[in-house]
């Protein structure tokens, strides 16, 4: 917020701002805030069977029949995975929180800084 006032008396030393004025730093303040996962690229198809081994169907969902699909965002750096969001659940948190423990169970990511998407379904077969 302290940004949008600096740019908005920088770019008029007056005391009064035209309306033109206040609406171009909020205009700016919201594309500088729009959330990085709103474009992940695509993932991989080795890479992804690679992330989706280390996952486990937790025995009490099998048991109850719980099934669903969860997406993931993976922010890589370094081949590593610097930030794990859920973006849609499964619709159980049980399933969410196992597809999250293997997926940090990776270790070295074969991939370039990025973000990334990745659809877990929990499916009984």
């Amino acid at each position: 917020m302290k940004t949008v006032k600096k740019q908005a008396s920088a770019q008029n030393n007056t005391a009064e701002a035209s309306p033109s004025d206040s609406e171009l730093p909020q205009e700016q303040a919201s594309v500088a805030y729009r959330p990085a996962s709103t474009n992940p690229g695509a993932m991989p198809a080795d890479v992804e069977q690679m992330i989706l081994t280390q996952i486990s169907y937790p025995r009490q969902a099998r048991r109850k029949g719980w099934q669903g699909k969860a997406t993931f965002h993976l922010n890589v750096r370094e081949q590593k995975l610097a930030k794990l969001d859920l973006f849609h659940s499964s619709g159980y948190e049980l399933l969410d929180r196992a597809a999250m423990r293997g997926i940090q169970a990776v270790g070295k990511l074969p991939l370039a800084n990025g973000l990334y998407s990745l659809p877990v379904e929990f499916r009984l077969q």
